[in-house]
């Protein structure tokens, strides 16, 4: 006797017929889906039918027990919030999928707990509140950034708690909660104050000694005398020092005397299985394929035991028991059929409005019909076609009431598919039903300031750049006496192993040149080969400007097409997006048609963005305004690949509107092109979509209007020079994913435009990373997996001349896959074709070299197998990896190396370091040192990336600026700077903040500030973060802010001898000589040395703010310059 035989069995709800029928039930019930990928939408649909209801989401642990992978943060999130809710609360519906049910669980005790709540004005003890924390699987660190960390400093304790959006701050004093405040994770500034806090812990279940030693005795009698000991050993010693290792979930039952299934956390509830075939199925199917991997895992010799010790594999006698009401629906009527219904699922009507009221307008008298609308635009638009028919349409809400009159209603809602249900004179319809799929909204911008300054994870041994000095070797952090005080320095090394020690409040000074690089050559102390290395990028800048300077003249000249302001035309199209536009996108909008609208030269506006931002939505809304005005428009992309994906969503974005759209490339016949060369010479193609074909001399536009270029840095040096002179006549809007240095933006004030946009995808994942072993069982589940969800995947494989031989291996390993492969010996026209066969989803699996393309978005590949990944760099597999994780599916990246004692440390530690910035979310830190560099890239080309390698991006930005102004004929003073040297004690101690990354990044921010303001909201930003500042830094302030009164002064060295100051002055400064002797005459020890100095005395500085209120006194009262007419002070 089965499952099937022994439950209730339904049949005929079809579409989300099924969720409304259980939105009408009042018991509580588990509802068991085949896969995990249909637990959002279900649970979407059931939500909108009853938004009273108590809905729990439960997905099942990623991988198996046998791949020893990290499990989804987004996925150990939600099963933490379930089983919190679980236990905590009362539920009506708890939503999952079959292999919930395999799983084993601690006891109820242990499972998603401790946690606890804060409030303020309550007792914490802050040692113990650490210790509850890391128990809890909180990873302490200097700094909170990602969900998962906390850090103490003092009587401030951070945290980010996993479930939260923003970290939180909990000041104590005297053991009591003062209070509580949310704050930036980048900037590290509180934001708002809150009430209280509910910490959740960071996994399911954590492992203590207790645990530890369980599995210690559990593991010895299993793989005592076996091959799979040394396996074993490493994941003991991992758990023993962080009570953690990949997978450690999958063997809970090894930790535990006792365990619990899910059947046992929903004792009272009923169960309804969805495709009740489908579910037992896959029931057999994951039982089977765990087998299989069980027996590979102990031919490999990793850890094994039998299923049945460490999963539920008896999950149907269970759900068998007596007084379990179980319910079966089936798609496909069965030979036994306890209730049936009659449902249709509702019909399709794609952008097809109108269709739909011919077909059911006839109805509307005794039918009910109801939109289930997710977006406002969607509203506005149901609304707006509604009324144009002449068809009154009435707003509802959700749950929808028992009797319904006829008629034609919307409500805000989110539905995957809708139904109709003649019983009940009823048709429900999603937004998807009619209108292109629908993905809701956006996230909020990302913050604009990263709290990690480039100094921040400095290491010995990388290189830095001194203004003066050139490029030195970064030696460390030494301590150093002056006078009766012990101050920090930098200790950097040059050419003959010469050292030159900074002052940690000179950082100004110091830039990062980029990682270790055994290619990068230190300058000679008082040397000449760093002015030289400077003179000759000059020299190169000079050229770059002038160029740039001569086109930008000659475009004032021109006068673009002038567009009208917006119409109905425009307002409609703009309405027709199928998301919320973000904030970003709208200002770019803004921005372009201020551009168009006016009559002006030509646009040239670069659009920055990463992908998926929305940069195509804008240049869309841009190419429409032209073609009502008359014009056409080019899209011009690198790659046929590109082309095609722009043509595809040109097509179905323009498709309401008159406009006419064609794409050209090198798949293109002779008879397609000789078409579509009349079509645009004759102006009946409006919107022009190819590669640089486009630019060949035989395609004549009747009236070229506006270029949109996609990469632009990807194209040849012939095809920029034809750019360079189409951008002269027409408007251009440039379209990056590269961000561009805001300093680079100013640079450019004037010349070229820049429209950033920094508002994510909503819902977009992080990538879960994870190091394995080349096992085909492995490989075989992770390319499984992603088939089940309907999804496609990466396998990159970089030897060419053994990619046939692993394409037949992996048809072996999984045959229900379609697999192709592509590298970059094929020929241009073999291998565009399969990556655009590839996105159309014509094959499941591309087997690859490194040559995927940076610029293809492929949202349903969310899985990546890298082959031999430790012969990769690390900022290669990062760029890899990155072609994954751009949808709001879980994406998991699986890096396949040999055993680790055959990987070289160096291999070991970049894998490591990979895995460790996946987990923190912190990737972006990999790639934030390159950043700059591409972004100079992208606007100015290749060759000035070189030479921003060659000085740093600072030095490189401050030459960039003087040569451009110097060819404006503008006067730029030199940029004054400081060395103050008081010895007053001001620092950052040692004691007070511990990690040197952080008194490195504050001290090159008080080092920077260019205000008296800017300093003290430094000062502030650290007591926020630090709470109460000892006397040391209070001190750092007033010398900063000395410093700067100094700079301006035009003062070059301010020193201390006793209670003497002696200040050096520019050689150029403007002093005003009548106020200098006043200041002599009126001060007992005044006068000016031999060398041009200003000697005066000061109060005794045994008491130093005495001291700094005498020196600002003097500085602001005592000394004033002639300030040179015309002068242009630079940053």
């Amino acid at each position: 006797m089965s499952l099937l035989d022994s439950a209730t069995q339904i049949h005929g709800l079809r579409g989300s017929a099924l969720a409304f029928w259980l939105a009408q039930r009042t018991q509580p019930i588990v509802v068991v889906l085949e896969q995990a990928g249909q637990i959002d939408g279900f649970a979407q649909d059931l939500a909108t039918f009853a938004p009273h209801k108590t809905l729990i989401k439960l997905p099942p642990r990623s991988g198996s027990p046998f791949l020893h992978t990290h499990i989804h943060d987004q996925i150990r999130l939600q099963r933490i919030q379930s089983f919190f809710a679980l236990q905590g609360q009362d539920w009506d519906v708890l939503v999952t999928s079959v292999q919930c049910l395999l799983e084993r669980l601690p006891p109820t005790h242990r499972l998603a707990m401790p946690h606890f709540r804060l409030s303020c004005g309550e007792e914490l003890d802050l040692e113990k509140a650490c210790r509850q924390l890391a128990d809890m699987g909180y990873r302490r660190g200097d700094l909170v950034s990602e969900p998962g960390e906390f850090a103490r400093r003092g009587g401030i304790l951070d945290v980010f708690p996993l479930d939260a959006d923003r970290p939180v701050r909990i000041e104590v004093e005297f053991d009591t909660i003062e209070d509580l405040r949310s704050f930036d994770a980048h900037s590290q500034r509180s934001i708002s104050p809150i009430d209280d806090l509910d910490i959740l812990p960071v996994r399911e279940w954590v492992a203590g000694p207790e645990e530890i030693a369980h599995f210690a005795k559990a593991g010895g009698k299993l793989w005592n005398k076996t091959k799979s000991r040394q396996h074993f050993l490493e994941l003991y010693a991992r758990a023993d020092q962080s009570g953690h290792f990949p997978g450690i979930e999958h063997w809970t039952a090894l930790f535990f005397d006792q365990t619990q299934a899910l059947f046992d956390l929903a004792k009272s509830a009923e169960w309804l299985f969805e495709d009740g075939d489908a579910c037992l199925a896959q029931l057999d199917s994951l039982i089977s394929n765990w087998q299989q991997q069980q027996e590979e895992a102990e031919h490999a010799g990793q850890i094994f035991a039998p299923l049945s010790q460490i999963t539920h594999v008896d999950a149907q006698n269970r759900l068998m028991a007596p007084h379990r009401p179980v319910l079966v629906h089936y798609h496909l009527q069965p030979d036994r059929l306890d209730q049936s219904f009659l449902t249709r699922a509702a019909g399709q009507y794609l952008d097809d409005f109108p269709r739909f009221l011919r077909d059911w307008s006839p109805q509307l008298h005794q039918m009910a019909i109801v939109f289930a609308l997710q977006t406002q635009a969607g509203m506005h638009q149901a609304e707006h076609l509604a009324e144009s028919a002449g068809i009154p349409i009435k707003e509802i809400r959700f749950p929808l009431p028992a009797e319904l009159p006829p008629g034609f209603y919307f409500a805000e809602g989110s539905l995957s598919t809708g139904f109709e249900w003649p019983d009940h004179h009823l048709l429900v319809m999603a937004e998807s039903d009619i209108w292109p799929k629908q993905k809701g909204g956006r996230r909020k911008a990302l913050g604009k300031k990263v709290f990690f300054s480039e100094l921040a994870d400095l290491k010995p041994g990388d290189f830095v750049v001194h203004k003066e000095h050139g490029i030195g070797q970064f030696l460390g952090l030494v301590d150093v006496r002056a006078g009766d005080h012990l101050f920090e320095m930098m200790a950097l090394e040059y050419k003959g192993q010469d050292k030159l020690y900074v002052a940690l409040d000179q950082l100004d000074q110091i830039q990062r040149l980029g990682p270790r690089d055994s290619t990068v050559h230190v300058d000679q102390l008082g040397g000449v080969s760093w002015a030289r290395t400077k003179e000759r990028v000059r020299k190169a800048i000079r050229e770059l400007a002038i160029d740039l300077l001569k086109l930008y003249a000659e475009r004032e000249l021109i006068r673009g097409l002038t567009c009208e302001p917006d119409n109905e035309l425009q307002w409609e199209f703009e309405q027709d997006f199928p998301f919320d536009a973000t904030p970003d996108q709208l200002k770019a909008c803004e921005e372009i048609k201020a551009d168009i609208q006016q009559n002006g030269p030509p646009m040239d506006r670069v659009l920055v963005g990463d992908v998926g931002f929305g940069k195509t939505e804008v240049a869309m809304r841009f190419a429409y305004k032209l073609v009502q005005a008359g014009g056409q428009v080019a899209v011009l992309c690198p790659t046929t690949v590109l082309a095609f994906q722009h043509f595809l969503t040109f097509r179905q974005r323009f498709a309401k509107t008159p406009a006419r759209i064609g794409w050209v490339s090198r798949f293109s016949s002779t008879s397609e092109l000789k078409k579509l060369k009349e079509q645009v010479q004759m102006g009946e193609l409006d919107i022009v979509i190819g590669t640089h074909r486009l630019l060949g001399k035989d395609i004549q536009f009747r009236n070229l209007a506006g270029l949109v270029i996609d990469e632009e840095q990807r194209f040849g040096v012939a095809h920029k020079e034809k750019l360079k002179e189409t951008r002269k006549q027409v408007h251009v809007l440039s379209m990056s994913a590269t961000p561009i240095p805001r300093t680079l933006n100013m640079a450019f004030s004037g010349m070229r435009q820049i429209s950033v946009m920094e508002t994510p995808p909503r819902n977009r994942m992080a990538i879960s990373t994870n190091i394995i072993e080349f096992r085909p069982g492995l490989i075989r589940n992770a390319i499984q997996f992603e088939l089940a969800r309907k999804g496609q995947v990466f396998f990159i494989h970089n030897r060419v001349e053994t990619m046939p031989e692993m394409v037949a291996e992996l048809a072996q390993l999984v045959p229900e896959a379609r697999i192709d492969f592509a590298h970059g010996q094929m020929d241009s026209q073999p291998l565009e074709s399969v990556m655009v066969r590839f996105i159309k989803g014509e094959f499941d699996v591309l087997v690859a070299s490194a040559i995927i393309e940076n610029g293809v978005d492929i949202p349903n590949a969310n899985t990546m197998i890298v082959n031999q990944a430790h012969m990769f760099g690390l900022g290669q597999l990062y760029q890899l990896r990155g072609r994954i994780g751009r949808s709001d599916r879980p994406a998991y990246a699986f890096l396949v190396v040999p055993p680790r004692g055959r990987m070289n440390p160096q291999a070991r530690k970049r894998l490591a370091a990979l895995e460790e910035f996946s987990e923190l979310g912190a990737g972006f830190r990999i790639a934030a040192r390159d950043m700059e560099v591409r972004g100079v890239g992208d606007l100015l080309g290749a060759r000035q990336s070189g030479f921003v390698e060659a000085v740093g991006f600072q030095t490189y930005m401050r030459l960039l600026e003087e040569t451009i102004a110097e060819l404006r004929g503008q006067k730029i003073e030199d940029v004054i700077h400081c060395v103050l040297n008081l010895k007053l004690g001001a620092a950052i101690p040692k004691a007070f903040v511990e990690s040197t990354a952080q008194r490195l990044h504050y001290y090159q921010k008080f080092a920077r500030a260019q205000t008296k303001i800017e300093a003290e909201e430094i000062y502030t930003e650290m007591r926020d973060c630090f709470g109460q500042l000892p006397p040391a830094v209070d001190q750092l302030l007033r010398e900063t802010q000395i410093k700067i009164l100094a700079q301006n002064k035009r003062i070059t060295s301010l020193d201390r001898d006793g209670s003497l100051v002696r200040m050096r002055f520019h050689p150029d400064a403007p002093l005003r000589v009548d106020q200098i002797l006043n200041l002599i005459q009126s001060n007992p020890k005044g006068k000016i040395t031999p060398e041009g100095i200003l000697q005066l005395a000061g109060p005794n500085p045994a008491d130093p703010h005495s001291y700094y209120t005498w020196l600002e006194t003097v500085l602001q009262e005592g000394i004033h310059l002639d300030t040179e007419p015309g002068a242009q002070a630079r940053p």
